[in-house]
């Protein structure tokens, strides 16, 4: 969360906590005042003026002289008018300070959004291109998951996405939801088709596979049994991936893990295993491995602009204002006079492309950036040197997937 944002977090938690406490207050004072007037009501049918004269010969023979039914209910509604006053007061009390809170959060909530945001806008916003960010919309809609408005969306802006893009988050949010249900057999077969059975994925669903295992049963030959079965054959495959280095020592402590068998809160050791957020590792693994099959980033376009935008929106403003540049100025310069620091590292990215081959970082339009089918990015002249003709295969540089001229794709920065 971008620091300037501190505050209103602050605020906006202290708000919710006084609602859920002023709820409460509120509650209880309208109980005491239900109370009161049950209280009021059975001393009034209970009361010596409110029953027979033979009932109050019967209770008490001298009472009937004395009983007086006004004052009484006099003294019981100055009771309930009490009550409802005190009730009244508390009313106001806890809503003035809830209110307080409300508003505090209110200004901070203007202080921090500017409402000159549109100055920092390096372009007219009616000039964007609204098929592509229809698009990008659309596209963000299915990858959270939300699919029937997506379809809607899609149908209203005549947004056109492949059947496979779509149906690659289908089945993406298919395993999700098997995994928080801590399953992990449509992850196994997903990584089997798309061959990946023995790369990280497929390590740790069988590895949490192994600890529900080790877990559930007190004398673990069910875990060992898996073990031998589905762990061991990664051994095989440590030396043969740099991501799978670590997993000896994993299959090693794994291992030791067994003496401990359905007591495993009792290890401090191994107590770890039980970690709920190991649950929390396999669906972001899942979520990232499956972009890279569909050849999509890791994240939404959507998210990664707006959220990069937003976290560098105050610097830009501060700049507008100091420099007192207008939007005509701003859309001549070729980069930023200021560092947006602001920005997390996560949204740090190269400004320059430079070749990894050639290390040019100069490129023009009849030697633009290529993007490889793997995902790697060279320039134009660097691919060409590596084949004879346009349409001879040649493996990438960086890892053994082969590719033609042709099938490599101009990229824009």
């Amino acid at each position: 969360m971008p620091h300037f944002l501190n505050e209103p977090k602050e605020l906006v938690e202290n708000v919710s906590k006084r609602q859920k406490t002023t709820i409460s207050h509120l509650k209880q004072e309208i109980d005491n005042l239900i109370e009161c007037i049950e209280d009021c009501k059975r001393e009034l049918i209970m009361s010596p003026s409110s029953l027979s004269p033979s009932q109050q010969q019967l209770q008490d023979p001298s009472s009937s002289s004395t009983a007086d039914k006004s004052k009484e209910f006099a003294v019981a509604t100055n009771r309930i008018a009490t009550q409802i006053k005190k009730c009244h007061r508390s009313f106001q009390t806890a809503h003035k300070d809830y209110h307080s809170s409300l508003t505090k959060f209110g200004k901070s909530i203007d202080k921090c959004m500017k409402s000159n945001q549109e100055d920092a806008l390096l372009r007219d916003p009616w000039q964007l291109n609204q098929d592509l960010l229809n698009q990008i919309i659309a596209e963000h809609l299915f990858r959270e998951g939300c699919f029937e408005v997506a379809d809607i969306f899609q149908k209203e802006t005549n947004v056109q996405l492949t059947e496979e893009y779509k149906q690659s988050f289908m089945d993406m949010f298919h395993v999700l939801k098997q995994l928080e249900q801590k399953e992990t057999s449509l992850a196994l077969q997903w990584c089997a088709n798309n061959g990946r059975q023995y790369g990280p994925l497929a390590f740790l669903c069988h590895k949490l596979q192994f600890i529900k295992l080790l877990s559930e049963k007190q004398s673990g030959i069910e875990a060992m049994k898996y073990a031998r079965t589905y762990l061991s054959p990664f051994s095989a495959h440590a030396n043969a991936q740099l991501e799978m280095k670590n997993t000896m020592n994993e299959l090693k402590f794994l291992m030791g893990s067994l003496l401990y068998a359905g007591r495993l809160n009792e290890s401090d050791h191994y107590r770890s295993l039980l970690d709920e957020s190991l649950w929390t590792e396999v669906k972001e693994l899942f979520k990232e491995e499956c972009s890279q099959v569909a050849k999509q980033a890791s994240e939404s376009p959507l998210y990664v602009s707006v959220t990069a935008g937003t976290q560098a929106l105050p610097t830009l403003l501060k700049m507008i204002s100091v420099t007192r540049l207008d939007r005509e100025s701003l859309q001549k310069m070729e980069q930023l006079a200021v560092e947006l620091d602001g920005v997390d590292q996560m949204f740090h990215f190269h400004s320059i492309f430079a070749c990894p081959v050639s290390k040019e970082n100069y490129f023009s339009a009849d030697n633009p950036p290529m993007l490889l089918p793997c995902g790697h990015v060279l320039i134009k002249n660097s691919i060409l040197k590596l084949v004879r003709s346009a349409h001879q295969r040649f493996k990438c540089p960086y890892c053994p997937e082969e590719t033609t001229v042709p099938q490599c794709k101009t990229i824009y920065f």
